[in-house]
């Protein structure tokens, strides 16, 4: 879910310390295979996609969605920071999502502001159903072997990936010796290579502790961690005021582009309610949630 990536980027670049709290800003966009190709429009080429996409900022490929016409999924987030609470206001095509993650009391809640309803989770429930998601996706992949095997060999490497069977390479980071500033940051452009996507960071260290927030955060989502945990493996300091990621594989089986900048930091005080749902909305649970598509 882009949410939620757009969540944890938002996460690893507020807060710097427990004891303060911030309340940052953030633009996105993202675009399907189809606006993708139409902005690039040439042979598809994962670096030569990259290369195209990279020399662009938000405002500059907002412009050109525009002109085209393109449909374009775009993202506002609002991002409150509090002690070991956090909680991230989302306008996604003209709805307001908001999720609180809240490292006192362990629950996550989401909050769906038009319909005045939210659910909650334990995050200890959330790290379990995650588990057995992964479990049945295993079991998925065994029963469905007999035919993979009849597969051309890219084919079955896809499906493989797909099903969590075929592990990623190890993500390559360079450092380009590149610099620019982002919004008043003033960065050093990194570069991250995967099997089928190309990553794009834009990195500061205006701020030295940024990640500790992020570090709460990663050890509740286990399953997004190992990647990004080799990446900033390699990239010893700092936080992202812009990162792009392009993917295509070659299977022709599509790709995506998205990129999110931060444009707004500041120090601010937060209302206890922040962190909680609003009174009056109605609690709903996930299996309700879910035959809501959320």
């Amino acid at each position: 879910m882009r949410s939620v990536k757009v969540f944890i980027s938002l996460i690893l670049l507020i807060s710097y310390v427990y004891s303060q709290d911030f309340k940052g800003k953030q633009h996105g966009i993202s675009l399907d295979t189809d606006a993708m190709m139409q902005l690039f429009d040439q042979e598809p080429d994962l670096q030569k996609m990259a290369d195209f996409f990279f020399k662009m900022n938000y405002n500059e490929i907002l412009k050109k969605v525009k002109n085209k016409g393109l449909d374009a999924e775009t993202e506002e987030t609002t991002m409150f920071i509090s002690h070991k609470k956090m909680r991230a206001d989302m306008v996604q095509d003209g709805q307001k999502l908001s999720y609180i993650m809240n490292f006192e009391n362990n629950m996550m809640y989401t909050i769906m502001w038009d319909k005045k309803e939210y659910m909650e989770i334990n995050i200890d429930q959330m790290q379990q159903m995650q588990k057995q998601a992964m479990s049945q996706m295993s079991q998925q992949m065994e029963s469905m072997k007999g035919m993979m095997d009849q597969l051309p060999p890219e084919a079955k490497a896809a499906m493989e990936k797909m099903y969590g069977q075929k592990k990623q390479s190890p993500p390559q980071v360079t450092e380009t010796g590149k610099t620019a500033v982002i919004n008043g940051f003033k960065c050093k452009e990194y570069i991250i290579k995967m099997d089928d996507k190309i990553s794009q960071y834009w990195i500061t260290t205006e701020y030295k502790d940024l990640r500790k927030t992020f570090e709460e955060f990663a050890k509740a989502m286990p399953e997004m961690q190992n990647e990004d945990q080799a990446i900033w493996n390699e990239i010893k300091e700092g936080w992202p005021a812009s990162d792009a990621e392009i993917s295509f594989n070659t299977m022709g089986m599509g790709g995506s582009y998205s990129i999110n900048e931060v444009y707004s930091i500041e120090k601010a005080s937060h209302p206890a309610d922040t962190f909680i749902p609003p009174a009056g909305f109605k609690k709903k649970s996930m299996q309700e949630m879910m035959m809501d598509g959320m």
